[in-house]
């Protein structure tokens, strides 16, 4: 995780956050997500993250009363944990990620998420926006232009699994 770069500027983080409530639903353990976050010093930035700690922790508690069920992604469980912790009218939630979980995640979710696939890292960007379509995403991006484009809208929730 030390070799990691962040794939947009903290500068647009930091204006994206100023507008919109963002979050990260990551299948991460806390530890590993929280790394990065604090090394790039953007943790600010992000209202709530959500991790594979979070998942595994609820699991348990499912099983304690016999409901066994992975929350892992695909399931939509971050996606909507995360939608319930804000009490506020929100217009528009989207939720971006790298990997066709994340847009099954998002598909999948009672909050009403749109996927947005993210091949800028991609060493071949072409098939990975390819896969990243046919597992639902709405829009596909190849440069964090394009996010600055879409978040540029007067209301909404752009949570975001990261990949630094």
């Amino acid at each position: 995780i030390d070799n990691e770069r962040l794939l947009a500027p903290p500068e647009d983080l930091e204006k994206l956050a100023g507008r919109h409530t963002l979050a990260i639903a990551t299948g991460r353990p806390r530890a590993e997500a929280a790394h990065p976050l604090e090394r790039f010093g953007i943790r600010s930035f992000f209202t709530a993250v959500i991790t594979l700690d979070d998942c595994l922790a609820e699991e348990r508690r499912r099983a304690a009363v016999g409901e066994r069920v992975s929350l892992s992604k695909p399931h939509p469980w971050m996606l909507d944990e995360i939608a319930a912790r804000f009490t506020t009218e929100i217009s528009n939630r989207f939720y971006v990620g790298d990997m066709p979980d994340d847009m099954l995640a998002a598909a999948r979710s009672q909050a009403g998420y749109r996927g947005i696939g993210c091949v800028i890292a991609a060493p071949d960007r072409e098939i990975l926006g390819e896969e990243l379509r046919r597992a639902g995403a709405w829009k596909v991006i190849d440069d964090p232009a394009e996010l600055r484009a879409l978040a540029a809208r007067p209301t909404g929730t752009v949570s975001r699994r990261k990949r630094q």
